[in-house]
């Protein structure tokens, strides 16, 4: 049976190859009856990134991409340095996209900005067009797993900047925009390369411009009659797409027609609008011809039955969107999308724009495959914009979700929109859950920023891991902003259920009358995923007749099993309101579990400052037990009715007790190699026994020791160690540790009554216990790592 576990946090630098190992703690919580606070760890606020979720350098020599933005580049430099500084947080993915590779170079005009120098931030921000006359397409590296998977559901939170209007030159007053960008589903066969293009192929081969942004057909030929399948041949293939368009192409008279496609939009009223459906449909386009000051050909686009028309896209505001993939089966799947669904701040916007579309899988003919590449496309005529994006979320790495709740502790509630009163003095316990969903990556280094109300004072925050390991953080009741790190990866613990749950317990403060309190917004930030939260809000009650409960804690919510008691004290406050020469009498009536009545009290104190006492018999059980109290006064007043928790358990615990959270090895030189490393300075690791010494059954009081350590990645170079972490027994057998958990020690027993605790590191020898094997030389740089404990008994 897992009983308790650690992970140690390892780092090392190679400029005379020094190396430094943090052991940072996981706490696996016992899988007995007792969940003692005391044997909780602390979360650690350390940020580490493992070789399997790096991503690959950065190189500003790539095409299209750069480290910092030159708003100068854009025709329009003063909007462009304004959405850069005002952007949003975003992820730092920059080399999960690559820019489409179509014509030359030179033809496209999409960028990759790594860096956003303007907030002096790590978020990457796409850049499809900023100029007049321009095609921009960029695709999610699928080599890379930068993918949508169709047998998942996906989703895809990001931000879009459609620009501003503007005068195409300094002698024109009129300002215009255009032409927007679309996000698209597509598995052409020239994959990355797909775009837009009119007559594939032949020497007279050009690419798309105005308004197919790059995905749709392209209508350059005026004269020609072509049939709607033959039009649609010239879009991106075999592909899906959601449209933003900022520019109504609606010319149908012949001296207006330009031969560069002027009038997919002659169907729709307003200038901006949002679509979706399939490019290389020949439903998606219908031909029509003008007559009038000569003969010409043009095509009109079916939008179809979910076009939102009369957006405001170009009002120099970044947008966000939520795009939801669900499969429904093997053939069918649909998309949804919610626009301008979160403010800026990341707080959620009532009355988003949304629609949802059923997509055919087979559109696709992906011949049994489930990756689709995806990315944006947009192209620009006379007028132009800057088309930027920037993501919250890699579906194909990390897809997950956060959720919140809110009990009432105290009434044994869950406060909801339709339940959302509470009392003052109320145990409220704001819970978040962390759920991963899918992904080729664990969910880890992940940063809680999260806010509770003024109207609360908190007093514990814990995190419970699917795994059963639990950790504390530290926090003040005079704080209502707290930020600090995870500790544990979600993926790693449990593939079937991997989640985490961050409960933060706080009291409601006193108020003066019935005060209604909001919900406030918490983010969960990690390398892949971006996640907002919001807090249920609720409603203080301001009664006539109050009662308060004081709920133990720490120890004092412990009962040991083996002293059970036939009766406990309770603290309580209870008072009026109104306090006046004739108050009414109050009575005070409580319980334990499911006793078949309460018991009636006359509280000897009624203040809401000083606390009365009742003792209240009953049967305790094992496990949790609930004392209730309510009070009613003479006046007909009756509150609501409270709850005292009690645990009864067995006291007695094996875990992992004091550790060094950095530790080092000696230094090596990068040459070194064929080596043993032996450890540098004061090492602990100590395994603390408090259960009871089993003096009929033996096998019951022996635990055992694994261990297992990461790979070694370098800060700089994101290169793996060319060694490896190992134990050496005291026969000199080594056991390598890389990735393979090892029992270290199978002979660890309770031996004495009472706590025991062995101090492993000094079971070692210089020569014997964790080691570094350097199997050759080494770039100079920082490793890091960590080195996993888990502690089991002998069931």
């Amino acid at each position: 049976m897992l009983i308790h576990s650690k992970k140690m946090r390892i780092l090392f630098d190679v400029v005379m190859i020094s190396i430094i190992t943090i052991v940072s703690v996981i706490y696996y919580a016992p899988k007995m009856k007792q969940v003692h606070a005391a044997q909780e760890t602390v979360a650690k606020s350390v940020k580490v990134q493992r070789e399997d979720d790096s991503v690959p350098n950065f190189d500003s020599s790539l095409p299209g991409m750069q480290e910092n933005p030159k708003p100068a580049d854009s025709k329009d430099p003063e909007d462009l340095k304004a959405a850069l500084s005002n952007a949003p947080d975003g992820l730092g993915i920059a080399n999960l996209f690559q820019l489409g590779t179509f014509g030359t170079e030179k033809d496209n005009a999409a960028k990759i900005i790594d860096k956003n120098s303007f907030q002096n931030s790590n978020a990457s921000i796409l850049q499809v067009t900023n100029r007049p006359d321009q095609l921009g397409a960029i695709w999610g590296n699928i080599d890379d797993g930068n993918y949508i998977d169709i047998s998942k559901n996906q989703t895809l939170s990001m931000w879009l900047y459609f620009g501003r209007p503007t005068a195409i030159d300094e002698h024109k007053e009129n300002k215009y925009v255009g032409d927007g960008m679309a996000f698209v589903l597509q598995n052409d066969t020239r994959g990355a390369a797909a775009i837009s293009t009119f007559h594939k192929g032949l020497p007279d081969q050009r690419f798309g411009h105005g308004e197919s942004l790059g995905v749709w057909g392209t209508d350059f030929d005026t004269q020609t009659e072509l049939t709607s399948k033959q039009f649609a041949g010239t879009a991106i293939q075999q592909s899906y797409a959601l449209e933003f368009d900022t520019f109504r192409d609606a010319q149908f008279s012949s001296k207006q027609i330009n031969g560069l496609g002027n009038s997919f939009d002659l169907d729709l009223r307003g200038a901006q609008h949002i679509a979706m459906t399939y490019p290389d449909s020949a439903k998606t386009y219908r031909s029509d011809f003008s007559a009038t000051g000569g003969f010409k050909r043009y095509f009109i686009m079916n939008h179809g039955d979910n076009v939102r028309d009369n957006q405001e896209l170009t009002d120099a505001s970044w947008h966000h969107i939520t795009i939801d993939y669900n499969k429904i089966d093997d053939k069918l799947g649909t998309l949804t999308y919610k626009f301008n669904d979160k403010n800026l701040d990341g707080t959620p916007r009532n009355n988003p724009v949304t629609a949802t579309n059923q997509i055919n899988i087979d559109h696709f003919v992906l011949n049994g495959k489930t990756k689709l590449r995806w990315g944006f496309t947009g192209s620009t005529g006379t007028y132009f914009e800057n088309n930027l994006i920037s993501f919250e979320s890699v579906p194909s790495f990390v897809n997950g979700e956060v959720t919140t709740e809110l009990h009432d502790d105290t009434l044994n509630k869950d406060i909801t929109s339709d339940s959302q009163k509470v009392t003052e003095g109320d145990s409220l316990t704001f819970k978040y859950y962390l759920k991963y969903l899918s992904g080729i990556k664990p969910w880890n280094n992940t940063v809680a920023d999260i806010n509770i109300p003024k109207n609360v004072t908190a007093k514990s925050i814990s995190i419970k891991y699917a795994d059963g390991s639990s950790a504390n953080v530290p926090c003040d009741e005079n704080q209502h902003h707290f930020n600090f790190e995870l500790s544990n990866a979600l993926k790693d613990h449990d593939p079937n259920n991997p989640h985490a749950i961050i409960s933060v317990v706080t009291e409601v403060n006193p108020v003066s009358q019935t005060t209604k309190v909001g919900p406030e917004h918490s983010r969960f930030k990690s390398q892949y995923l971006i996640e907002d939260a919001e807090s249920q809000g609720f409603t203080i009650d301001k009664p006539e007749l109050n009662l308060k409960v004081v709920q133990p804690t720490g120890d004092a919510a412990i009962i040991d099993s083996k002293h059970k008691p036939t009766s406990m004290n309770v603290q309580y406050y209870v008072w009026e309101s109104s306090q006046g020469w004739n108050s009414p009498k109050i009575t005070v009536h409580a319980k334990v579990n499911s006793a078949d009545k309460f018991t009636d009290y006359d509280p000897k104190v009624q203040s809401s400052t000083e606390s009365d006492e009742l003792t209240v018999p009953g049967v305790f059980h094992d496990g949790e037990n609930s004392i209730y109290l309510y009070a009613t006064d003479s006046n007909g007043n009756e509150t609501p009715v409270k709850r005292i928790i009690y645990t009864v358990t067995d006291i007695g615990a094996l875990v992992i007790g004091t550790y060094t959270n950095t530790v080092s090895f000696k230094d090596i030189n990068p040459e070194t190699s064929n080596q043993l490393v032996g450890r540098k300075g004061n090492w602990q690791l100590n395994i603390v026994d408090s259960r009871p010494l089993n003096l009929s059954d033996d096998k019951k009081n022996i635990w055992k020791l694994k261990a297992w350590a990461d790979p070694l990645i370098g800060d700089k170079t994101h290169k793996k160690f060319n060694g490896a972490i190992i134990f050496k027994n005291p026969d000199g057998s080594i056991l390598p540790l890389e990735n393979q958990p090892q029992i270290i020690k199978d002979d660890g027993r309770k031996s004495l009554q009472g706590t025991q605790t062995t101090e492993l590191v000094k079971t070692w020898t210089n020569d014997s216990g964790v080691l570094l094997k350097v199997n050759g030389s080494n770039n100079e740089d920082n490793y890091h790592g960590y080195i996993h404990w888990s502690l089991v008994n002998s069931i």
